[in-house]
């Protein structure tokens, strides 16, 4: 990656031809930025700016050495997406800070400007949204004994990320908690602001929504899942769904067996 390039807008709306990345906006900042973005994070305390600040700390060059990293140096960059609808939630974000601050980080006040020229306007103000929606399911052969997950995510109908693997022996209960959890992973890895997430487990939609009480054991997992899903930026519904609704995911945690 080469040196952040100011001449240029810090974010770059390319819709990509692969599902996963279309509707994105790709952020390039350097060590300068970084450092304003933080402070914008410190002066809000929201946590709206979780998203971009994880994405651009795991997509890191330093082009001279570590202690770059640390000086706001232009020699250190990083690039991540963030997805268009999160954008103006950002933006406002950005320049709620950049009032706090009293205008005096003028980086901010750019970052925050480029931003919103990023996010496209030419989009049908009448348009749908678009509708996610994600399954998961949970096996255990034995109660307890050898289990796995499998969860798919879903846009417009059209599944778009998957999840299928063993967790060890453990219960059919904790299967279907851990099943969930997976749900959750694919739509925060997708940066879905909205998702209506349903499985066919009866017991665990209504103890996570709080219509049922749990046990001791399963509320350690009910409330593993509530923490998790505090992490997500966006919205998530819960729904029970009848059985023949769920093979694919089905599917999925058993061909994890395979």
């Amino acid at each position: 990656m080469t040196q952040a390039d100011t001449s240029t807008s810090r974010f770059q709306h390319n819709p990509s031809s692969a599902v996963l990345l279309e509707n994105k906006i790709r952020v390039t900042v350097d060590g300068k930025d970084i450092q304003e973005l933080i402070a914008a994070k410190a002066l809000t305390d929201s946590t709206t700016l979780d998203r971009l600040l994880r994405g651009l700390s795991t997509n890191t060059e330093i082009h001279n050495n570590t202690r770059k990293l640390f000086t706001g140096s232009a020699d250190f960059t990083a690039s991540s997406v963030i997805c268009v609808e999160c954008a103006p939630a950002i933006a406002e974000t950005l320049n709620e800070a950049y009032v706090r601050s009293g205008f005096h980080l003028d980086r901010l006040g750019t970052i925050t400007d480029e931003l919103r020229k990023a996010i496209p306007t030419d989009q049908d103000a009448d348009s749908e949204p678009a509708t996610w929606e994600a399954t998961f399911d949970g096996a255990s052969r034995g109660n307890p004994g050898p289990a796995s997950v499998g969860a798919t995510l879903a846009k417009d109908g059209q599944i778009v990320d998957t999840s299928s693997h063993r967790i060890g022996t453990t219960t059919n209960n904790v299967a279907e908690y851990a099943a969930l959890g997976e749900a959750i992973r694919l739509a925060i890895d997708n940066d879905v602001p909205r998702v209506t997430i349903r499985g066919d487990s009866l017991l665990i939609i209504n103890q996570v929504n709080g219509d049922w009480n749990t046990n001791e054991k399963l509320e350690k997992e009910r409330q593993r899942i509530l923490d998790y899903m505090s992490t997500f930026d966006g919205e998530i519904d819960l729904e029970h769904t009848d059985r023949d609704k769920n093979k694919k995911a089905d599917q999925l945690a058993n061909k994890a067996f395979d």
